[in-house]
């Protein structure tokens, strides 16, 4: 499958055009049906919302906390809506965590 163009001259491929549509999936049954894995289990929705096997979270975790520490190294931090303010902590799976401290912002929905 060719990749499809999203704004701003971005790519989305099939592996990630495969994984919105099972956040798609998941959201809507979830609204039909209610919330199936509580909200303050995030790392159990990521997996079963997404679709991705633990070692894949666990792999993208590691790789987020390496480059968090590395600092940023480019404006695509800024482009994606990081915030300076935000200090990172760990889930249960040992994936890093941004939390801001926003009083927008409910710590156990991420």
């Amino acid at each position: 499958m060719a990749p499809k163009k999203l704004g701003r001259g971005r790519v989305l491929h099939s592996q990630s055009c495969e994984i919105v549509n099972n956040i798609i999936k998941f959201m809507k049954k979830e609204a039909e049906e209610g919330i199936s894995i509580p909200l303050t289990n995030y790392s159990d929705r990521v997996l079963a919302a997404t679709g991705v096997s633990k070692n894949t979270y666990q792999r993208i975790c590691k790789e987020s906390k390496k480059k968090d520490l590395q600092g940023p190294s480019s404006s695509e931090e800024s482009e994606e809506g990081w915030d300076d303010d935000e200090a990172a902590s760990e889930d249960e799976l040992g994936c890093s965590i941004l939390k801001s401290d926003s009083s927008e912002q409910n710590d156990d929905v991420m």
